[in-house]
């Protein structure tokens, strides 16, 4: 006869080989071969990526695509949806070289970097023959050494000014995209505008006293120019091969901005005299070049109507993809 003791260890045995589960036959188990690809195969080895093209993880987009005001990531690994430029569409396109020549957008943004560059460079150029043109109307007493270092102060007005549209539009088109949902091409619309008041004060200013303005304008808008254009390359063909697309980019200053400094110096030759030296002395003031600045007014009111027009597109391509 059998203890209490006895027959409670043998309700746990029975117990224990109940709940303990049986080991399958071989014919039954997967082999390795048909375990899913997405688990790892081995203890410790790490599972393939796959997550869908054009997603990437913060380490792979914390280098030039990262945001001066982006969001950082909280956890190892976490998808990233924002940067400075539109990852879901710069990482997935992939355009570069002779492949953008048949492409319409590529010659609308040509045509407006070169337009706006232009008018840029033609006062970056000749803000010298400027300064001498007013000072020599306005007080004939003025030096040449004079002239030389008010010529130089707004050479340094141009530099600081660029300076400054490039950090502005550099934070301000992220602030665009991120925070208003808007298009990075407004900071273009921005920088036309701005070229606009600066011819105009070209036109407009008699008193040399004022040619701060003029030099001020012309640097912030070509700063704001350059600021911004090489994150819209990126976003439109794809920033794979963007130093590529921005060179063949950057060819447009060098057509324009030659043609616009010829231009100046036809119209600044024609209202001008060849002095004892040999050298072309204007003494008419804002007449010496005032048709070159009407011209590139002009020019600013087309590039502002070009960027206008592309906005109006992607919104409508926008509006249309969401319908």
């Amino acid at each position: 006869m059998k203890t209490g003791v006895n027959q409670a260890s043998d309700r746990a045995r029975d117990d224990i080989a109940v709940t303990e589960p049986t080991t399958p036959p071989r014919d039954h188990m997967q082999s390795d071969e048909e375990l899913p690809e997405q688990l790892p195969r081995y203890p410790g080895e790490s599972p393939p990526n796959t997550l869908p093209p054009g997603v990437f993880t913060d380490h792979e987009t914390s280098d030039e695509t990262s945001s001066l005001i982006s969001h950082a990531s909280s956890l190892p690994g976490e998808i990233l949806v924002q940067s400075s430029v539109d990852i879901r569409r710069s990482h997935r396109v992939d355009l570069r070289g002779v492949q953008l020549l048949p492409l319409r957008r590529f010659w609308q943004l040509f045509v407006l970097m070169g337009v706006l560059s232009g008018i840029g460079l033609m006062t970056i150029n000749n803000v010298g023959n400027v300064v001498k043109a007013l000072w020599r109307k306005y007080d004939d007493s003025a030096d040449q050494t004079f002239i030389v270092r008010t010529q130089q102060l707004h050479v340094s007005i141009l530099s600081l000014c660029s300076f400054s549209g490039r950090l502005l539009s550099g934070v301000g088109s992220d602030f665009l995209v991120k925070v208003l949902d808007a298009n990075r091409l407004w900071c273009i619309a921005i920088a036309s505008t701005i070229f606009f008041l600066a011819q105009l004060c070209a036109i407009l200013i008699t008193n040399p006293h004022l040619l701060a303005f003029v030099s001020g304008l012309s640097g912030l808008g070509y700063g704001f120019l350059f600021g911004v254009f090489p994150s819209i390359v990126a976003e439109t063909f794809g920033i794979h091969g963007l130093s590529q697309n921005w060179g063949f980019m950057t060819l447009a200053p060098a057509i324009t901005g030659n043609a616009f400094n010829i231009f100046y110096g036809k119209i600044y030759d024609t209202h001008s005299t060849v002095g004892p030296g040999g050298q072309r002395i204007c003494l008419e003031g804002v007449e010496c070049y005032k048709s070159a600045y009407v011209t590139s007014l002009v020019a600013s009111v087309v590039g502002l109507g070009l960027a206008l027009w592309i906005i109006q597109s992607d919104r409508k391509a926008t509006l249309l993809g969401e319908g």
